[in-house]
């Protein structure tokens, strides 16, 4: 992997770059001594030529002069050129060429005729003008001759000659930048392997590490970045060796932990695969091999199967008694957010149910046994109370009034173990209407006493409301009953509203209220919130159990809004 990415890109990279910079450096080059090999010609032509001007006075004269035909001579040997000289009617009156005299017939080309235009058209400086044309370079001289043009001394030089040295150069400059070329990619290919041995190692370390093998030695001598890079990465597989043995730690002792509860346990994901169980789970499913299973495999119960879906869907906790193999657990299954799980936990509340149906019996036995003796104690003393004195009657008033109270407490003992023996429901349509007339009937009297009134703030449109009529009456009997002994001397106000099948009851009253550490127990059996009130309303502390028992068997919801002395609300959803 190494070769073919990390070495082939700084391979690649480095060639362009090489290529590219040689490149721009020959061209560069090239171009330099290309300007300046005509540069040079130029500068010598025209040196050439000054020195020859002083002996050239008049073109007529020139074939009778041989020491300026020797020179001539001499320079178009010495150029390799072509040399003429043209008079002013553009007759040749000398021309040699490469050293040579012509001195045959020549009759003009047009390439002649384009050298005459070019001299003619264009305003030739005394300095002599310098062109290309098609594979010449030409150099051009006015003659002067009593400060007059009278004729022109041109020199034809061939490019591909005066452009030899500069040819060979091309070649010796290719073949110089092949070999430097050639020696820095040897070099590179050296210092690379060099540089890229210490991550082969590397790559070969880390494809070595795992869980169970973190601590190998890293053979990197380099004191580079390289060599940081092999400490730090020591470094990181000691820190990750020392994390796994804490984590692996952490597990055993959560592991021990959960082994240890008295509790079934098991973590599933949202997939419904079990994930993690303790022992205790392991033997109430009688599997040890229980993990990445499907829980539908491992329980096929339906309370539970139910537990996880809604777990699921609203990511809260939840708990449920359900019963499994014959006996009857507390479920709770809670939703961790931070991978997604569902961890359940499973407590045996067998012998607690037990006890509490034997605590339930002897209760409603009790009160069976007592309900008779003291319906004789009430009704004996009702008749000594005819036949005694005023001293003795105060006294058996006061047995008469606390026998009528253990008499209460009685009947609601009763009522509660009525309900919670059976959980039949009688149910039927009940006119809301006409149900708040006899509620209204039964309080009457009482409320007239006390100075009260309860006002009414029902819906119109009502639909019939299916529940059990005597237990309902049985709520709004206990709940107004309580707000007329805490309402003080404010009405009370009884409101009934229907939503989406659902019937909302409000109980208001203005009284002395609840305190909010008070509200958490008063559905409770014999909690009382103000007990010298209730002593002396007869208050029995079961009232609001039976309201709530009722409200749970038709699958209601109550709750309590309260503040002290301003009032309480009572809220029931069917």
């Amino acid at each position: 992997m190494l070769k073919k990415s990390f070495f082939k890109q700084i391979f690649t990279c480095h060639l362009i770059l090489t290529l590219c910079l040689l490149i721009i450096i020959s061209v560069y080059t090239l171009q330099y001594l290309h300007k300046e090999q005509y540069t040079y010609l130029i500068n010598k032509t025209n040196l050439l030529w000054t020195h020859l001007s002083k002996n050239l006075e008049n073109i007529t004269d020139t074939l009778n002069s041989p020491l300026l035909n020797e020179q001539i001579r001499t320079l178009s040997h010495f150029l390799n050129a072509t040399i003429y000289i043209y008079d002013n009617q553009d007759r040749i009156i000398v021309r040699y060429q490469n050293g040579q005299l012509d001195d045959t017939e020549y009759e003009p080309t047009s390439f002649d005729e384009f050298i005459k235009y070019e001299i003619k058209t264009i305003v030739t400086p005394e300095t002599g003008k310098h062109f290309t044309l098609h594979n010449f370079f030409i150099s051009s001289y006015p003659i002067y001759f009593r400060s007059q043009i009278n004729g022109y001394f041109v020199v034809i030089q061939d490019r591909d000659i005066i452009l030899q040295s500069w040819n060979e150069f091309l070649v010796n400059l290719v073949l110089l930048i092949c070999f430097l070329l050639v020696v820095t990619l040897l070099i590179f290919i050296f210092y690379t392997s060099k540089m890229t041995a210490p991550i082969k190692h590397l790559t070969k370390v880390a494809a070595l590490t795992n869980v169970n093998n973190m601590d190998i030695p890293l053979i990197v001598s380099e004191k580079n970045e390289i060599g940081e890079l092999a400490r730090q990465f020591r470094q990181m597989s000691l820190n990750l060796k020392k994390s796994y043995e804490e984590i692996n730690e952490k597990n055993e002792t959560m592991m021990s932990i959960m082994n240890a509860i008295n509790q079934s346990i098991w973590i599933v994901d949202e997939k419904a695969i079990v994930k993690l169980t303790n022992q205790n789970f392991d033997t109430l499913i009688n599997n040890t091999m229980s993990k990445e299973q499907y829980l539908f495999e491992l329980l096929r119960n339906h309370d539970i199967i139910k537990i996880f879906h809604d777990v699921i869907a609203s990511k809260e906790n939840i708990t449920r008694e359900i019963e499994l193999f014959e006996t009857t657990f507390l479920c709770t299954a809670s939703y961790l957010y931070t991978n997604e799980n569902v961890i359940f936990t499973l407590t045996d509340v067998s012998e607690i149910k037990e006890v509490e149906r034997f605590k339930k019996d002897l209760i409603s036995n009790v009160s069976h046994e007592l309900k008779t003796p003291l319906t004789a104690i009430k009704g004996f003393v009702e008749t000594l109370i005819e036949e005694v004195g005023d001293e003795q009657k105060k006294y058996l008033e006061i047995v008469s009034i606390n026998t009528e109270r253990l008499i209460a407490i009685v009947n609601d003992l009763l009522t509660l173990s009525k309900l919670e023996q059976s959980s039949a429901l009688i149910k039927q349509e009940i006119n809301l209407h006409s149900f708040i007339q006899k509620i209204n009937v039964l309080f009457s009297e009482t409320l007239n006493k006390q100075n009260m009134k309860i006002n009414f703030i029902i819906e119109e449109q009502l639909p019939p409301l299916y529940a059990d009529e005597f237990m309902l009456e049985q709520v709004f009997i206990n709940l107004i009953d309580n707000a007329i002994k805490y309402a003080g001397e404010s009405d009370i106000s009884i409101s009934i509203n229907h939503s989406d099948k659902t019937f909302i009851f409000k109980f208001i009253d203005k009284g002395i209220g609840i305190a909010p550490a008070d509200i958490k127990r008063i559905f409770e059996r014999f909690y009382v919130v103000d007990k010298s009130r209730s002593k002396r309303m007869g208050g029995t502390g079961l009232g609001l159990a039976i309201v709530k028992h009722i409200v749970n068997l038709h699958e209601g919801e109550i709750s309590v809004e309260s503040e002290i002395n301003k009032g309480t609300t009572f809220t029931i959803k069917i």
